[in-house]
């Protein structure tokens, strides 16, 4: 069963700059010591504990009326595994109605709109252009680990 844990947190390195041109970095923090993986991102939402050993964040930048939600699949031997990213272009967007079963999660982030993502343990092969003004997914492959679905 996936858990929500709250022992994870973000040691912020370098915030985004007033141009956007250099993006926030902060160092994955475990009961409050480094981990050596380094995070795009200011502000950590969430953090899932998955049944096998990795985490699931859900992170923002600082950047009012430009919100975007990364998740990323962490291994904490290896890194971030896989990113994807869902955007809307000058939207404005909070992380709600979140949503823990047993082998995939729920949430909402611009409106009433649920998304829903599943982690797999090998990759599988997956066509990248399902909702592609709303899902970017980081770097652009055919295989991944994670499934995510928009419903209505």
């Amino acid at each position: 069963m996936w858990k929500k844990v709250n022992y994870i947190s973000l040691s912020l390195i370098q915030k985004m700059d007033d141009n956007g041109r250099f993006s926030s970095k902060s160092e994955l923090c475990i009961y409050g010591k480094n981990t050596g993986i380094i995070i795009p991102a200011y502000y950590l939402e969430t953090a899932i504990l998955l049944d096998d050993g990795r985490y699931l964040l859900f992170v923002t930048e600082d950047v009012p009326y430009d919100e975007s939600l990364e998740l990323l699949l962490i291994n904490i031997n290896h890194g971030i595994q896989e990113k994807i990213t869902i955007a809307l272009p000058y939207g404005s967007g909070t992380l709600c109605e979140m949503r823990l079963y047993e082998n995939y999660i729920e949430f909402s982030y611009f409106s009433d709109e649920v998304w829903r993502v599943e982690v797999s343990l090998s990759r599988f092969f997956r066509l990248p252009f399902q909702n592609v003004f709303l899902v970017t997914r980081h770097p652009f492959r055919f295989s991944y680990f994670i499934h995510i679905k928009l419903f209505r």
